[in-house]
């Protein structure tokens, strides 16, 4: 399995996942069974889509909406709207966890959940959520709402047509107070409530000696004193220098104006935690704004990075007329990023330079709280935490490739490429073939065919061509038996793979039953640094994976089978839980495999 990896799936009105449906993942290997038409297909579709959106950087590349939303949950609010004669949004959900695997063995899960509503105007992700399982008493339900870290909301930019601002969109925070998020920040608010009022103070004495010469400086430039003038500007930006290039704490980070005194009232009161977590994100949500895209926060300056000064300034004056007011992207400092630098830079004065010998300063910042030096650090701004998540989620992503069935070798070749980045032209398919020819006739032979792969090339540009070889004679590739067709694309992209999450789609077609169960060998071997994803009807594939558990090959807990059904016109997913000895701890649902049983 590859240090990164899938952990589950979260549907909501998608397609015919009406009530919300968490989909696991073995570590290893996911074999989706399930009658035709019941929904299988869709968990593949959908993360080929988050796979193609985080590739094309945008939220949700397939923007036709009308095929991913819920019939049942379309009509239903297209019946509610026309008799109110309202648009009501029409939205679903889709969410994904991502694990990694710690050196304790101990797996760090991340989690992004997002609601999609559309109307004749806009598709956009209305609300994004980030989940996280450290520090939780939950740790193996990522979308438990005791994990939820932090949560957006966005609306689109109105008077839009900067292309550079495609996809983006304002963005501010609808929920910040994850009690295991703000716990070591509160413990120490409360602690060295002292040393914080005298960094406050410094901060007051700051902004009135600056705000004097400035209101002096505006009363000059109505008496056209040009002397005095030159010399209270020199005055401030003295001052300002001054400040600025102190060492450690400097108060012209630290913008406050009105807030100032709000905070340094609530941090002499001192607070229970409750009554911490309420004051610190209520004060979020009313100095911050943001743009938002794809798993990404941009404050004032990151934006403004992107942009030329005209476009930054028409895009403030959009935001302005759209929210009614004269609202910047970025705000006044908040009362956590005040927190979270100064006691960073208190905590390591008062516990580690005190001590004798070198050692390595701790470095303060405003976007997470660090408590100690072997680690102790918690990310506390919603732009550190985007970026941190969208740094687990997007390499998950981008390790997928998709393999699905097709007729034609050609068009079998050609879809590979439609949402990963697999081979997308023949002649470069064919040279993975031959940097792998070895290993692949290796597992031909294991699966008994008695014909080899060879590759030859022809004319000036020595452009190559794959063959079946056999007593002498060779026929092209493309004339094999559709079976051999397949097993070849698959089996040439298992042995290229490395650290990959394969999304295989029925590997057993045309095969016999005896290879079907060979299957399970290779599966095994190349989920040793990969993890697959399959979607089969191959009850032989199941038993060769049963075999594998209990030749000790596989371990019970890397695999899961899921068994997909409709129920009242909505898909349902079971998870058939498997023990150490390759048999079923739990019953399966009527339907899964009962064939035998009903001819018999």
């Amino acid at each position: 399995m590859p240090k990164n990896s899938l952990n589950s799936l979260l549907l909501k009105n998608f397609r015919s996942y009406s009530t919300t449906t968490k989909i696991n993942f073995g570590s290893r290997i996911t074999l989706i069974f399930g009658k035709g038409s019941v929904g299988k297909s869709t968990i593949i579709d959908a993360l080929q889509t988050l796979h193609a959106s985080d590739r094309n950087n945008t939220d949700l590349y397939d923007k036709n909406y009308k095929f991913l939303v819920s019939k049942r949950i379309k009509n239903k609010k297209e019946k509610k709207s026309k008799k109110r004669n309202i648009s009501f949004p029409v939205s679903f959900s889709i969410g994904l966890s991502c694990k990694e695997k710690e050196v304790d063995g101990e797996f760090n899960i991340k989690s992004v959940v997002k609601d999609f509503a559309f109307t004749e105007l806009y598709n956009f992700p209305i609300y994004v959520n980030l989940f996280s399982n450290e520090g939780s008493d939950q740790k193996d339900d990522p979308f438990s709402n005791s994990n939820r870290y932090l949560g957006m909301m966005n609306i689109p930019i109105e008077f839009n047509k900067n292309r550079n601002l495609k996809d983006f969109y304002i963005s501010s925070v609808d929920f910040f107070g994850n009690q295991n998020s703000w716990q070591k920040l509160h413990e120490s608010t409360n602690k060295y409530k002292n040393e914080l009022i005298t960094y406050l103070d410094k901060i007051e004495k700051f902004e009135k000696d600056y705000f004097q010469i400035t209101d002096q400086i505006s009363k000059v430039k109505k008496k056209n004193d040009n002397i005095s003038l030159k010399k209270l500007e020199s005055d401030r930006d003295k001052l300002f220098d001054k400040e600025l290039y102190s060492e450690g704490f400097s108060a012209v980070w630290f913008p406050m104006y009105k807030e100032r005194e709000n905070y340094k009232k609530f941090i002499k009161k001192g607070s229970d935690l409750k009554t911490f977590i309420n004051f610190v994100e209520e004060n979020i949500k009313k100095n911050k704004r943001y743009l938002y895209k794809n798993n990404e926060l941009f404050t004032r300056r990151t934006i403004k990075e992107k942009l030329s000064d005209k476009e930054f300034n028409e895009l403030l004056d959009n935001i302005k007329k759209q929210l009614k007011g004269n609202y910047l992207i970025q705000g006044n400092t908040t009362l956590s990023e005040f927190l979270c630098y100064t006691l960073t830079e208190i905590v390591s004065l008062k516990e580690y330079r005190k001590v004798g010998g070198f050692q390595f300063p701790i470095v303060a910042n405003k976007d997470s709280f660090v408590w100690n030096k072997e680690g102790g650090e918690i990310a506390l701004s919603p732009e550190k935490i985007f970026d941190m998540c969208k740094n687990k989620i997007s390499p998950v992503l981008g390790q997928i490739k998709t393999i699905r069935h097709r007729e034609s070798f050609n068009d079998l070749i050609k879809s590979l490429s439609q949402y990963s980045s697999s081979a997308t032209r023949q002649s470069e398919f064919n040279e993975i073939v031959e940097q792998n020819i070895r290993s692949i006739n290796k597992w031909l032979k294991e699966f008994g065919f008695d014909f080899k792969i060879i590759i030859e090339k022809f004319g000036v540009n020595g452009e190559s061509q794959i063959f079946h070889q056999k007593n002498g004679y060779k026929i092209p590739a493309d004339l094999g038996g559709s079976g051999a067709q397949y097993l070849l694309t698959y089996l040439t992209e298992l042995l290229e793979a490395n650290e990959n999450i394969i999304l295989l789609e029925e590997p057993e077609k045309a095969l016999h039953a005896s290879l079907q169960i060979k299957l399970a060998e290779l599966f095994t071997e190349i989920s040793k640094n990969n993890q697959l994803v399959i979607e089969t009807h191959s009850e032989n594939l199941l038993l060769g994976i049963l075999k594998e558990i209990r030749d000790k090959n596989l371990n019970h807990q890397d695999v899961k089978v899921l068994y997909v059904y409709m129920e009242d016109g909505e898909s349902k997913v079971d998870e058939v839980i498997l023990n150490e000895k390759g048999g079923f701890r739990s019953k399966w649902r009527d339907g899964f495999f009962t064939e035998k049983l009903d001819l018999l």
